[in-house]
């Protein structure tokens, strides 16, 4: 019992020693070496277990852009295999889709005369997300996992307001559109694309929701309201959207309670009070972008995402070939054109419907691998796939390779809150 406290310990405080690296490079303008936090895994992921493990690169998840995260992904894997080499059983099932997607991505090559070692990072995620699925990583541990991405996205979003208002100052922000997470002025820092931003933020704040509904911990619905409050400075219409339908269906289940209505209404007018009274520009600038963002929407077309379909939809359908195998996942470079602004129009144009096919049956083994295998669980656990699973529909998916991890933290959840029979069957 002391080792297993000992081996948590060791990753709550490898989870701390990174987040002050961070905030000293990001905030206090000094130079972090990459090595430096390689290092650092290294060392506590040697000290703690495979869920401690999964706990650190679920935390540094929002902060993967200025940080080695591949390599980091491959120090905790190759550390999680050693030690686990005597026990591992693997699931055929759920690899055989990844040698699949590497035969595709290599004809492509082939097709296209096009190298890109691209492929190497992609088969580490997939193979990432695959080891957690099928070893059973994280069971009865899924609250920290889903605790820990939403703090790490709390921490990365607020350390990100507090460097482009420092660096640029509110006035040029406001004049000038600014969204968040973008402006890192040619330095190595934590950054976002706005709608990156948005997504983490909006599946964090289901996972912390349907937490309480559970829990009944009111430092989770805090995180929860948060994590929601801090998605508006993506100024995404997406987000707006998919945020309101999570705490509308909050608010339904929580009808019969009225104790927790009323905490609830008290956290969001005391948070509307301070980001009234003390940023009363800052709340302004929100208001005013989100109406500027909604009349240039109803101009070109969803932000231009429209157009954007219709042209890779053309060369999608060009010939047989791109139809049934796609152009890679380097079809940007092959085309000429920009990426997609929609996940499944992505991995179509990536692999074609014979990759789109093998993609979307390994993201329903997972799913069932997790789900039966661990028996019956609440429907409100699957809500935060769902919003991950909305939100990638305006993003790029497996061509972002870390978002392959925050699918991973999404359906580690789906096993949440197993009654402790069902658990001890498995």
């Amino acid at each position: 019992m002391r080792i297993c406290f000992n081996k948590i310990v060791n990753s709550y405080i490898a989870i701390i020693v990174l987040t002050l690296l961070i905030l000293i490079r990001d905030l206090g303008h000094i130079t972090v070496p990459f090595i430096i936090f390689s290092f650092t895994v290294l060392i506590f992921g040697l000290l703690t277990d495979s869920n401690g493990r999964l706990l650190i690169i679920s935390y540094l998840l929002p902060f993967c852009r200025a940080l080695p995260y591949s390599e980091l992904l491959i120090i905790v894997l190759f550390i999680d295999m050693v030690f686990s080499i005597k026990k591992i059983k693997v699931h055929s099932g759920l690899y055989l889709p990844i040698l699949l997607i590497i035969a595709i991505e290599l004809l492509d090559y082939i097709r296209f005369n096009i190298f890109s070692n691209e492929i190497i990072y992609l088969v580490l995620y997939m193979l990432y997300a695959v080891y957690v699925i099928d070893q059973g990583i994280a069971i009865n541990q899924e609250s920290k996992i889903a605790k820990a991405f939403s703090i790490g996205t709390i921490v990365a979003v607020i350390s990100v307001v507090i460097r482009e208002v420092s660096l640029l100052g509110m006035n040029y922000i406001t004049a000038y559109g600014v969204r968040f997470g973008t402006e890192t002025n040619g330095l190595i820092v934590t950054n976002f694309n706005s709608n990156e931003l948005a997504m983490y933020c909006a599946v964090a704040a289901s996972l912390m929701i349907v937490e309480f509904l559970h829990s009944k911990n009111r430092f989770d619905l805090f995180l929860g309201v948060i994590v929601s409050a801090l998605g508006f400075v993506s100024v995404s219409r997406t987000y707006l959207i998919i945020i309101s339908v999570v705490w509308l269906y909050y608010i339904m289940k929580q009808i019969r309670s009225v104790k927790g209505i009323i905490i609830t209404i008290l956290m969001l007018i005391i948070l509307l009070f301070i980001l009234t009274y003390f940023f009363s520009d800052f709340t302004s600038w929100i208001m005013s972008y989100y109406s500027q963002r909604n009349k240039q929407a109803s101009l070109d077309g969803f932000g231009g995402r429209t157009s954007i379909m219709s042209t890779l939809f053309k060369y999608y359908f060009a010939s047989l070939w791109s139809m049934l195998f796609g152009y890679s996942e380097m079809y940007p470079n092959i085309l000429n054109l920009g990426a997609a602004h929609n996940g499944l129009q992505e991995m179509l144009i990536s692999w074609g419907l014979v990759g789109f096919i093998i993609l979307i049956i390994w993201i329903i083994t997972m799913l069932r691998y997790r789900y039966i295998k661990l028996g019956k669980v609440s429907k409100e656990c699957i809500i935060p796939f769902f919003v991950f699973l909305l939100f990638i529909q305006t993003l790029q998916f497996f061509a972002m390779h870390n978002y392959l991890i925050l699918m991973t933290i999404t359906i580690i959840y789906v096993s949440s809150h197993i009654e402790n029979n069902i658990r001890r069957k498995v």
